[in-house]
């Protein structure tokens, strides 16, 4: 192998490598809403919200934004943040976030049963053991890999669910350019 080659796949790996809990967090981000919601109204409206997907973008990133800004500037997470404000904003984004990781963990768990109950039919699981049989699943993922194992599952599920969102408006606009 030339030094060139070995070069450019070390600079390769470690760009992947430095992705880490970015694409983590995208990830975890997207939910059913963007998966079926997202997509059913692409189909039944077009391009005529588009203008709305840009402006809730546009709402959402400045948010998204101090996050990273204010942990860069002050060497300092985010929930350390919280806790020099006082008790009371950590309890209120604790219970923020629990509340919306069960929420959101039962909405995506009982999206992708449903999915694997209709592509199995013939196994006769209902959605609700499908779902027990998901999280399990990624408990154990989660409990015997460890962080590696799921930063890595998320950044091939990331560039997977990119080169087909990416290969999805093209070929809409291909086939319906108005």
């Amino acid at each position: 192998m030339s030094e060139t080659s070995i070069s450019s796949q070390s600079t390769w790996r470690s760009k992947i490598k430095a992705m880490g809990p970015g694409i983590l967090m995208a990830s975890a981000a997207v939910g059913g809403s963007h998966i079926v919601s997202s997509t059913q109204a692409g189909g039944s409206y077009g391009w005529a919200l588009l203008g709305l997907v840009i402006l809730a973008n546009l709402f959402k990133y400045p948010f998204f934004r101090f996050g990273a800004e204010y942990t860069a500037d002050t060497g300092k997470t985010l929930v350390e943040g919280y806790a020099e404000k006082g008790k009371f904003y950590l309890w209120v984004f604790f219970i923020l976030n629990v509340f919306s990781a069960l929420v959101n963990t039962a909405g995506v768990s009982i999206l992708c049963s449903a999915i694997i109950a209709s592509a199995f039919p013939m196994l006769g699981l209902s959605i609700t053991t499908w779902s027990i049989i998901l999280v399990a699943i990624i408990w154990g993922m989660l409990l015997f890999g460890g962080y590696k194992l799921l930063d890595g599952m998320a950044k091939w599920i990331m560039s997977a669910l990119t080169i087909a969102t990416v290969a999805a408006v093209i070929i809409a606009a291909i086939k319906h350019p108005e």
